[in-house]
């Protein structure tokens, strides 16, 4: 199946005229940019919310990214109460929930070759905690 064309709202504009392009992308992308301004909005004020369905922004049950310096903490509101739940997303690409590491982008198992007739070295970085 081939895509013949992006399928859109408007019709693109006959002609080369730059004013009337202008005027076709802010008909399309209008109600997004808005969704996009509100997005970035929440984002400038140092969290992202998630509410359950049915649910007002900031009622207890409620999860959210928070931004800790260059980090991100998940919490969930309980009691009235913002609460981290341990799992954060370090700057560096690290996950941890609690003390345990879920994810750390640094190599566990290093492999260095000597280039000497097929001789090799098999290195192993020891498992951590992020505590």
């Amino acid at each position: 199946m081939s895509i013949d064309k992006l399928s859109v709202f408007e019709e693109f504009p006959p002609g080369k005229d730059q004013g009337r392009i202008v005027l076709w992308i802010k008909k399309m992308y209008r109600s997004i940019s808005r969704k996009i301004n509100f997005l970035l909005s929440l984002v400038n004020s140092g969290f992202v919310e998630i509410p359950a369905d049915d649910v007002v922004p900031g009622a207890d049950g409620n999860w959210r990214w928070r931004v800790d310096g260059a980090d991100l903490v998940l919490q969930r509101k309980i009691s009235g109460t913002w609460t981290d739940t341990a799992i954060k997303m370090f700057s560096t690409g690290t996950i941890t929930s609690g003390d345990i590491t879920i994810f750390d982008p640094t190599p566990i198992l290093v492999f260095q070759d000597s280039n000497s007739l097929g001789a090799a070295s098999v290195g192993f970085i020891e498992w951590r905690d992020s505590g």
